[in-house]
């Protein structure tokens, strides 16, 4: 049984921009997060949510990476799914919610904040 989230230890982890480069330790930092926290949640500003759609326009193979989308079930899988992205940010890319390769929670800007708020730690990545 599941604690209440109110009494979890949780962490908020923020990201502000994509990092093609880097794609790895995106979810490197998630997947890590689920060991030292009972909750674990990314916050997605700006234009940080490319990393999760499914056709982000980055060839994995020419970043250094491997796979790496195929690699972003397992937040799910560590009950990593509470991924946030900002509404008006989501809508001025032109992109929804049918483009990411996993379900993500569009929110207004200010229950984005209040959400962030919830979480007992803060990381800005």
């Amino acid at each position: 049984m599941k604690m209440s989230f109110s009494s979890q230890r949780s962490l908020a982890c923020i990201f502000s921009k994509p990092s093609f480069s880097s794609n790895r330790e995106t979810l490197d930092y998630l997947l890590g997060a689920s060991v030292f926290f009972e909750r674990s949640g990314a916050f997605l500003f700006s234009t940080a949510f490319f990393v999760f759609l499914r056709n982000s326009g980055v060839n994995p193979e020419l970043a250094g990476e491997r796979n790496f989308i195929k690699s972003v079930p397992l937040l799910e899988l560590l009950d990593i799914t509470d991924i946030f992205v900002i509404e008006s940010e989501l809508l001025a890319s032109g992109y929804n919610t049918d483009d990411f390769v996993m379900p993500i929670t569009i929110l207004n800007e200010k229950i984005f904040y209040e959400y962030m708020r919830r979480y007992t730690d803060v990381i800005m990545l």
